[in-house]
Formats: C-alpha cells, sequence, structure tokens
C-alpha cells in the first residue's frame, strides 16, 4: 500500500504493509490480537525488591503472574513492583502516624479524666500495669496478649485500661486481705452456685 499524499514536494510515497485483521466467527477470528506467536519464546521475569526491602516470594509471584497474563515486559513488571513498594511504604507510614495519634488522643483523655488522671494517674497507671501482670501470673491470659497490646496500641485504650485498673486494685485488696486476715477462707463456688 502506498501513501496517495506525499507531505513535501520532494517526498517519496510511504510503502506500508498490514496485516489483514480475522472477522467473522472463523478460527482466527477468535484469536487474540496481542496472543504470542506460537515460536515465540517465553518471557522470564526476574523480578528484584528494592534494597532493603524483603517481601514475601508470594508478592513477586503474584506481580510476575499479572506481567505474564498481560503481556507486560520484564521491565514494566519491575515497575510495577516499585510502585508497589513505594505504595507500601506510604500505607505504612500513614497507618503509623494515625496509630501514634490515637494512642496520643486516649493518654491525654486518661490523663485529664477527672477519676483516673490528674495527680493521680501514675498512680492508676502503676496498679493497671499490677492487673496486667496479675491477669498473665495467673495465666488467665498468655504472656504475648502484653505484646499484642503494646504492638497494636491498645494498652492506651482507656476502657482497656481501667479493666486491668481495676483487676490491679482487685488483687491488690486480695494480697492485703489473705495476708492480715485470720478468717478462714470461704469454699469455691461452684458453677452451679453462680447460675441458680
Amino acid at each position: 500500500m502506498t501513501d496517495p499524499v506525499p507531505t513535501t514536494p520532494d517526498a517519496k510515497p510511504l510503502e506500508t504493509t498490514a496485516t489483514p485483521v480475522a472477522t467473522g466467527d472463523t478460527p482466527a477470528a477468535k484469536t487474540s490480537v496481542l496472543a504470542p506467536k506460537p515460536d515465540a519464546p517465553e518471557i522470564k521475569y526476574d523480578l528484584k525488591a528494592p534494597e532493603g526491602v524483603n517481601l514475601d516470594p508470594k508478592d513477586l509471584e503474584g506481580i510476575a503472574a499479572f506481567a505474564k497474563d498481560n503481556k507486560l515486559s520484564p521491565e514494566a513488571a519491575q515497575k510495577i513492583l516499585e510502585r508497589d513498594v513505594s505504595m507500601r511504604g506510604e500505607y505504612t507510614k500513614q497507618f503509623e502516624a494515625a496509630k501514634t495519634k490515637q494512642i496520643d488522643d486516649w493518654s491525654g483523655a486518661l490523663e485529664a479524666d477527672k477519676d483516673f488522671g490528674g495527680a493521680k494517674y501514675d498512680e492508676n497507671i502503676a496498679i493497671a500495669s499490677k492487673g496486667l501482670h496479675t491477669l498473665i501470673e495467673k495465666k488467665v491470659v498468655p504472656a504475648e496478649f502484653k505484646q499484642m497490646l503494646e504492638k497494636s496500641g491498645l494498652y492506651a485504650e482507656p476502657n482497656i485500661v481501667r479493666i486491668l485498673h481495676h483487676i490491679g486494685k482487685l488483687s491488690s485488696e486480695q494480697a492485703n486481705f489473705a495476708k492480715g486476715s485470720s478468717s478462714p477462707v470461704a469454699p469455691k463456688a461452684t458453677m452451679r452456685d453462680y447460675y441458680t
């Protein structure tokens, strides 16, 4: 096919070739134009995580599978990986900033609380800490519970702090009663006593 209109007076007609596209219900028409040729070599995706970033091999496999399914070049797949890592880093920073703000808000609310905070704040936090340690010592919760509270920031959530404070006060009162009392200890109640 030739270009009938040259762009300059001295220009020669441009020779172009086009591959006809199949139409209708023929098998050729049902084949994707983007499908690789049968003799084309399979593309290898050797994706590398950015320096200092540890990724799960499944993440790399997922991006490679996406790139293969969408017939992307290895370079394009690498750029997708780098973009994803960058976005994860941004999401992590935003999450940590929001978590820090929430912890500060909770702590501020407890410090400002008329019953819990003020001059009694440090003492009450110490009692709450004792409550947590009592739960761990009595094996009511595993030691990992403390790590979960610290990692999540829930150690500062006012309702959790008040529950732990209450447990700490009860354990102190029981310890003081047991040390100074000559009264016999009451027998333990059975489940039936609680529900009848």
